[in-house]
C-alpha cells in the first residue's frame, strides 16, 4: 500500500494549460538541458521519471484522444518511466519491455493497440525479430507489451530516445514523463 501511495510522489508530469486540445500537447516541449536539470533534482523519483519524445503517426479517432499510433522515444534504461510505475507496470506479453536486454541496432517495442493496428496491415503474423519500416528506418521488433490502462502506452511504437531524436531531428525538445 505504501508503494502504491508513493508512486506519484516526486514524479514529474508536464502538462500544458491547453491540455486536451491536442495530444500530446505541443507546448510541453522542453530544452534537453532543462529536462536534465529537472530530472537531476533530489525530489524526483529516478526510476519513474524520464525524457520522452513523441511523434504522431496516425491521428486520433476521436477529439481529445491520443493518436492511434505514435512514435515514442524513451531513454534506454528508463522504459519503466513511460510504461508504468511502482503501482502500475505494463509488462511484455512477448519478448522484452527493455532496450538494454536487446542486442539489435534499431530495437522497437510495440504497445498493445499498435500491434493490433500493424497486424491488420500485414499478410503474415508479426513476431519478435520481424522488421518494421517507420519513417524510412527499419526497426527490429524486440517486444510486444500487454494491454495497459494508459492509451498512450497502448498506441506507442517505443524506440530508444537517441534514435528518435536522430530520425525526428528534434535533438533538444523533449517531454518529461
Amino acid at each position: 500500500m505504501h508503494e502504491h501511495a508513493s508512486a506519484g510522489v516526486g514524479k514529474i508530469m508536464v502538462q500544458s494549460m491547453l491540455a486536451g486540445t491536442d495530444y500530446p500537447t505541443a507546448s510541453i516541449d522542453l530544452k534537453e538541458s532543462l529536462a536534465d536539470k529537472i530530472l537531476s533534482r533530489d525530489d524526483i523519483q529516478d526510476p519513474i521519471s524520464g525524457k520522452v519524445l513523441y511523434l504522431q503517426i496516425e491521428p486520433p479517432q476521436y477529439p481529445n484522444e491520443p493518436p492511434q499510433i505514435l512514435i515514442t522515444g524513451v531513454e534506454i534504461g528508463k522504459e519503466g518511466a513511460f510504461t508504468g510505475s511502482i503501482s502500475h507496470q505494463t509488462r511484455a506479453a512477448f519478448g522484452t519491455a527493455n532496450f538494454s536486454s536487446s542486442t539489435v541496432e534499431l530495437p522497437l517495442i510495440m504497445g498493445y493497440k499498435a500491434r493490433q493496428f500493424f497486424q491488420g496491415k500485414q499478410e503474415k503474423q508479426l513476431n519478435i525479430g520481424n522488421t518494421l519500416k517507420i519513417l524510412g528506418t527499419e526497426f527490429t521488433l524486440i517486444g510486444f507489451l500487454e494491454a495497459s490502462s494508459d492509451k498512450v502506452v497502448n498506441n506507442s511504437l517505443i524506440i530508444p530516445l537517441n534514435i528518435a531524436q536522430k530520425i525526428l531531428e528534434k535533438k533538444r525538445d523533449l517531454s518529461l514523463r
